[in-house]
């Protein structure tokens, strides 16, 4: 596998653990004298989840002229054929790879770009099968498997999934058809101040309505760390960010057509 160029899109419904698989094949490729070229769909065009993996060591590297991991961003609301189709010619590895929320299956099935998506993949990850039933994994797996008979399909808690795995999936010569992306309102905020900390908990506990996805960094009142946000769906959490290049507070929000609800839901992060 070592001899072999890495060439990997990645691609899936927001939240649905594209970025927590990216930073673990990036762990994987550390041991390999070989290179890697992984493009991600990314939060509008924020650049949080490239800043954070670019922090950590994962956006380019080099060993002697033996190692390269290239890690670049597809902004949600670009087609995915075209990102697709610009890649260089097709390599022995190149394969795409979707990544779905068992917990929000039903949802994400439910949009015509998704499934498209699915059916032209070399693998498909069914993630956070922690959340359902086994029973009910093994229906949700056998309805990928139906709408994609060519696919590699791996249900997984955290996007857990070696090179091995995704090397051994492949759809030689098959025929890739993508629809429009969703449409999906984005709203980027720099944030000039710190943020108190209960009302940055209560926004975190109970997202405003509108807001599908948030991500970002930001400061707190009286306390010196940068904290990373993240939410998906009504789910959220605040972390400390350990950051050896500083990262100016930002947030990046996706939901909601028109920009409304998104701007409300930044006002009400700013309240005092």
């Amino acid at each position: 596998m070592a001899e072999l160029p890495l060439d990997v899109v990645v691609a899936g419904p927001l939240g649905a653990g594209k970025t927590t698989l990216v930073r673990r094949l990036a762990r994987q490729a550390r041991a390999l004298s070989t290179a890697i070229s992984i493009s991600i769909e990314e939060l509008g065009d924020a650049g949080i989840d490239l800043a954070a993996l670019g922090d950590e060591g994962y956006r380019t590297a080099g060993g002697g002229g033996t190692q390269l991991w290239q890690i670049t961003e597809i902004a949600s609301h670009e087609p995915l054929g075209d990102v697709w189709n610009r890649r260089p010619s097709p390599s022995p590895s190149r394969r795409l790879v979707v990544v779905v929320d068992a917990s929000r299956f039903d949802a994400h099935y439910a949009r015509d770009c998704w499934r498209l998506a699915m059916a032209s993949a070399d693998c498909v990850l069914l993630n956070k099968c922690d959340t359902r039933f086994e029973a009910e994994i093994s229906g949700l797996a056998e309805t990928v498997r139906r709408l994609a008979p060519g696919a590699a399909v791996i249900p997984t808690v955290e996007s857990t999934v070696t090179w091995d795995e995704l090397l051994a999936a492949h759809r030689d010569g098959a025929v890739r058809t993508f629809a429009a992306p969703p449409e999906i309102g984005h709203l980027f905020c720099e944030l000039e101040r710190p943020l108190v900390r209960r009302t940055l908990e209560r926004f975190i506990s109970d997202p405003p309505a509108g807001v599908e996805r948030a991500k970002g960094f930001v400061q707190i009142e009286g306390e010196p760390e940068t904290w990373s946000v993240q939410i998906t769906g009504r789910s959220g959490a605040l972390r400390k960010a350990f950051l050896s290049v500083p990262q100016k507070p930002r947030i990046a929000l996706a939901g909601a057509p028109g920009g409304i609800a998104l701007r409300a839901a930044v006002e009400r992060l700013l309240e005092k």
